[in-house]
């Protein structure tokens, strides 16, 4: 009688293991990707696929595969640097900007750089944009011509960043300051150039 029930017992968590197992199996087999990520496959023998995964479910082989998820939005980043100028006043500088990777290279970026390509990539070139910008204007310049500053570094941003197969977006200036005398000295520089355009203005209107 002990027997037979153990027996019966025995059957009974094999089938319960056995179903949970093949669950689990399932389970681990299939992924979603969300319309606003995609992924890539690392595969143990061909190494990183180079098709890049879209929107849905998707199977992969367990042990063999596994996927890699990347956000395709775009994502914001804000680094600060202190440099000398053309004049060399010392300024620092924060920007802004947004970046995300070009779908259609994922496989190379998780190649080269990682999924983590944002904190590879950026505190490089950022540094070296900046530096190189910086150092052709001399303080006021910065001050004074902005816009034009702001244009090379926008342009020198996305020349580098599509070496690393990234997309850069909305670069701007968010602060810049000096030592306490020379950014009066500024301010002043500012104040009359405000003037020289307002009498360019009035003597337009007359």
């Amino acid at each position: 009688m002990r027997k037979a029930a153990f027996k019966i017992a025995f059957k009974l968590a094999y089938a319960v293991a056995t179903g949970a197992g093949a669950f689990a199996l399932q389970y681990s087999c299939i992924y979603e990707v969300d319309d606003d990520k995609r992924a890539v496959i690392y595969d143990r023998y061909r190494g990183v696929l180079g098709e890049t995964v879209g929107e849905g479910y998707h199977i992969v082989v367990p042990w063999l595969q596994e996927y890699i998820m990347f956000d395709t939005r775009y994502t914001p980043h804000t680094f600060s640097i202190v440099v000398r100028t053309k004049d060399l006043q010392i300024v620092e500088l924060i920007v802004t900007f947004l970046s995300r990777p070009k779908v259609s290279q994922l496989s190379t970026i998780y190649q080269t750089l990682g999924p983590p390509y944002n904190k590879v990539v950026f505190p490089s070139i950022g540094d070296e944009v900046m530096k190189t910008t910086v150092v052709e204007f001399h303080a006021d310049e910065l001050v004074i011509d902005s816009p034009r500053v702001l244009s090379i570094i926008r342009e020198k941003m996305n020349t580098r960043a599509k070496d690393f197969n990234i997309v850069i977006d909305n670069v701007a200036m968010l602060h810049i300051s000096f030592k306490d005398k020379f950014h009066k000295a500024v301010e002043g520089k500012m104040v009359e150039q405000q003037e020289v355009e307002r009498s360019k203005l009035l003597i337009a209107k007359a």
